[in-house]
């Protein structure tokens, strides 16, 4: 039927991980398989919710070893390349999927087969998930992503359920030179300009945790050259204008190098709903 594809490192809080997969269990259309990818070596903790759900859906989960610490892009490419279905949903180990998401994304790619790439809207909260701090609403229609791809991300990435031919079929992810980050933005302007055709559902389907620390990686002059590195590549395959490479260019180096309060305020008041 469908695959869900995680990537997990050392670093992250067996808390949340046992939060998101349970809501991955929790769906009124449960995935037929679970692709987990370990970037290297995890506390006993991570490893202890690994083998509780493991032992309780062997059929279904599916766990991969990466030797060390690789990052998002190489992670997500080799378990892509393990996932058996044709369509792959997404979504990090410490957010939270509500149970229809599956469903609907599932019920949209087999009933348009036009579509490559469905994604949600994303609630963003800090401790309680009951408590939202914003919303990232993105436009609905394939002519819109296409075009708002060529400034920023047009979807959502922990969100998207996609068709892994499609993916495959453009390199799938693959990371920059310079830094990790960015892999999925990069991954869609490689779509986009291969004419595929993304949809966003206008409504909430994961709820992700935020916090200072997603500030502090998206701060700084090595990120903002990952930024320039990742749209000059749109440039030179034919999707991204120069005109929308130095309106990018330009905005995204006043908010990495001013003081991260001020890029906190900008994030909450143009790229956030509340």
């Amino acid at each position: 039927m469908f695959s869900v594809l995680l990537s997990v490192y050392h670093k992250e809080n067996p808390d949340f991980l046992d939060a998101a997969l349970q809501s991955v269990f929790e769906q009124t259309l449960p995935p037929s398989e679970v692709v987990l990818v370990k970037d290297g070596k995890l506390t006993p903790e991570l490893d202890a919710v690994l083998d509780r759900y493991q032992a309780k859906y062997p059929d279904i989960i599916k766990i991969h070893n990466l030797p060390e610490n690789l990052g998002l892009g190489v992670s997500l490419a080799f378990g892509l390349e393990r996932c058996s279905n044709e369509l792959v949903a997404r979504m990090d180990t410490d957010d939270i999927c509500l149970p229809f998401r599956f469903e609907e994304q599932y019920t949209m790619l087999m009933n348009h087969p036009e579509l490559d790439l469905v994604g949600f809207n994303i609630a963003e909260f800090e401790y309680d998930p009951t408590i939202i701090h914003s919303y990232r609403n993105l436009f609905e229609k394939p002519d819109e992503i296409h075009k708002l791809g060529k400034r920023r991300s047009p979807v959502n990435h922990v969100t998207v359920m996609f068709r892994r031919s499609k993916v495959l079929q453009v390199g799938g992810y693959k990371r920059l030179k310079i830094n990790k980050g960015m892999e999925d933005y990069y991954l869609w302007m490689r779509m986009l300009n291969e004419n595929m055709q993304f949809y966003n559902i206008q409504k909430v389907g994961v709820l992700c945790r935020i916090g200072n620390d997603m500030i502090s990686r998206r701060h700084g002059f090595l990120y903002y050259r990952l930024e320039v590195d990742c749209f000059a590549k749109g440039v030179k395959m034919g999707y991204i204008s120069w005109v929308d490479f130095f309106v990018a260019v330009f905005s995204r180096g006043v908010v990495r190098i001013i003081p991260k309060p001020v890029t906190k305020w900008f994030y909450n008041r143009f790229l956030r709903q509340k």
